[in-house]
């Protein structure tokens, strides 16, 4: 039932409203809860992305910087009479760039589906999408090109940028973030839930073992 697979968005928005409450002793007005603009809970790293979808919630933000290279060895060809064409080395291009990136794990709210949430008046069980690479923001401002021998276009910068995405995605699964993701999520939906007054509050991911509170 779409009221049900909506649940969480109230929640997420309540905890938005409730933050903002605690901060400013007051609730902000209606337009402004539902601007799709990125909204920080204080004191912890949960973010709400676009509350108007309530599409992502991000609990881990990883802020790094990265270091990108690539090298291309030119030739020049020499044609000789009656020979195959001959390719000498001619000269050694090389650019470097460093980008800062900001990766955000979290929840894709989306995937929720109507069967998710169950319980009983003092009980509620909820299933969750497993914890994903949301997205790697890499900003213009924040690249620099840090040696650039030879002459690259503009393909070339772009292409390590996108390395940079692949190398933070790949340092994110490394060290663990989607698991840590997943256990901020459990901690900020269980705290609000036993607030609410339930008792019990059972939240699983789909193909991980159930976490209970």
């Amino acid at each position: 039932m779409k009221r049900v697979r909506n649940i969480l968005m109230i929640v997420v928005v309540l905890i938005v409203a409730y933050w903002l409450f605690t901060k400013y002793k007051a609730l902000p007005s209606v337009g402004s809860l539902f601007k799709p603009k990125p909204v920080t809970i204080e004191n912890t790293p949960v973010v709400i992305k676009q509350i108007q979808a309530i599409a992502q919630l991000v609990t881990i933000s990883a802020y790094e910087e990265m270091v990108a290279d690539t090298t291309v060895a030119d030739t020049k060809t020499i044609d000789i009479p009656l020979l195959p064409a001959i390719e000498l080395p001619a000269s050694t291009r090389k650019l470097v760039i460093i980008g800062k990136s900001t990766t955000n794990v979290g929840i894709d709210m989306q995937q929720l589906r109507d069967t998710d949430i169950s319980g009983t008046k003092d009980s509620i069980h909820i299933i969750l999408p497993a914890a994903q690479i949301l997205d790697v923001i890499v900003n213009p401002s924040d690249v620099e090109v840090f040696i650039e021998v030879g002459a690259w276009d503009n393909t070339a910068v772009a292409n390590l940028k996108n390395k940079i995405r692949y190398l933070a995605i790949s340092d994110a699964m490394s060290r663990g973030l989607l698991a840590q993701s997943e256990k901020k999520a459990v901690d900020v939906l269980t705290s609000f839930f036993k607030a609410a007054g339930y008792q019990k509050v059972i939240i699983q991911f789909r193909g991980n073992a159930i976490k209970m509170e």
